[in-house]
């Protein structure tokens, strides 16, 4: 997720519920960039964190150019098996610049572009994340057929057009033929935001051994522990708390301290996930604290701006799948960590035994949409 699954929120992600794999935002590649050495902070985890984090990594890559794609890739691939072509953002920048989902405009277009790299690097050396078309489903079996005969290592297919961007529903019955039709592995995205909801996939997941989540996991953290256990995770405040103090914690270390973030992962701290427990977040508090030189207590952890703004980000997500007392104004208005964590607090005495059960709302659905509000019936990108 551009500007979202970055380093410190990937290694967060393996302290709340620990996924099997994660992807980096995609790498904007052009003529001029990167040019002497990809940023450190794009991929560690395949190179030098390859041994001290809980999940496998995919690198992505997005470019106008087959040989600026190339150029970068090559170096990725001293590290890593496969490196991911970008062919789904809706941005219109880019799509602008003829990158991302507007690669899709025209299969003969997908086709040579992902053709001339995949025969440059050889079998297996690229995978493609992509759409069910740009303006229209109709295209998809088209862009289907473009890329059906390549050796890839495998296909991402989010469920919906680029014209929808995040609105309507996921087409998991397209994504189903797909793994029928290809002759290499298919993983879908979109829409997946409970066990139930991978129950409801379950008519089309015969040929598919891997799901990608996306904003489900923005709006539950814990929703890997969800879907391994296939039961409803229940938090306290104070892992609430204190796991938004480790991922501000994280920011401050990436910004200020990279050096330090490193050290940290090398010492082991994300090797092992904190989950529903409140004494392990607070453990991990402790320990980043110690790498930052201070001793500050989460209550009244003091963040830079926009630090606190990354917190606050993440926590309009996260509170769609808690008790409405926590969906209060006030408390994503807060200016300060230690206002947030009150709010918190406070909402958290109105649950039975301050316990909050983490749940998919699907009436709030529409807030995280394009569209920034609720559908209509007659609404044709919702259907």
């Amino acid at each position: 997720m551009e500007g979202v699954s970055d380093l410190p929120f990937r290694l967060w992600m393996s302290l709340t519920s620990a996924p099997s794999f994660a992807g980096t935002p995609f790498l904007r590649v052009t003529p001029t960039y990167p040019k002497a050495r990809i940023p450190r902070a794009f991929a560690p985890e395949l190179d030098e964190l390859r041994d001290v984090t809980s999940y496998s990594l995919t690198p992505q890559l997005m470019a106008s150019s087959p040989a600026d794609f190339l150029r970068v890739a090559e170096r990725v691939l001293e590290h890593s098996p496969f490196v991911d072509l970008n062919c789904g953002c809706p941005s219109p920048n880019a799509v602008g610049s003829m990158a991302g989902s507007s690669l899709l405009k025209n299969p003969q277009t997908f086709a040579d572009f992902v053709e001339h790299i995949s025969r440059e690097l050889g079998p297996g050396r690229l995978s493609v994340k992509m759409r069910t078309g740009f303006e229209s489903h109709k295209e998809f079996r088209d862009l289907l057929q473009a890329i059906e005969g390549l050796p890839l290592h495998h296909v991402t297919i989010h469920g919906r057009t680029r014209a929808q961007r995040y609105d309507g529903l996921s087409r998991w019955q397209m994504i189903a033929e797909a793994s029928r039709s290809l002759p290499y592995p298919v993983i879908p995205s979109g829409d997946i935001t409970s066990a139930s909801s991978v129950i409801d996939a379950g008519p089309y997941l015969d040929r598919i051994d891997s799901l990608i989540i996306a904003r489900g996991a923005l709006r539950n953290p814990w929703l890997f522990n969800e879907l391994r256990s296939q039961s409803l995770q229940t938090v306290t405040a104070e892992v609430l708390v204190g796991s938004l103090a480790v991922l501000g914690s994280l920011y401050i270390l990436s910004l200020r301290h990279e050096d330090l973030l490193f050290a940290a992962a090398k010492e082991g701290i994300f090797t092992n996930s904190c989950g529903t427990n409140g004494e392990a977040w607070r453990s991990v508090f402790e320990r980043l604290q110690g790498f930052l030189g201070t001793s500050q207590a989460w209550e009244t952890l003091e963040l830079p701006h926009f630090v606190m703004g990354r917190v606050k980000m993440i926590w309009n997500y996260l509170r769609s799948s808690l008790p409405d007392p926590f969906f209060a104004p006030q408390i994503l208005r807060s200016r300060s960590f230690e206002t947030l964590a009150c709010g918190i607090q406070e909402a958290a005495k109105t649950c039975t035994s301050h316990n909050a059960t983490l749940k998919h709302q699907e009436h709030l659905d529409w807030i995280y949409t394009s569209k920034k509000k609720p559908p209509r019936e007659s609404d044709p990108l919702f259907h």
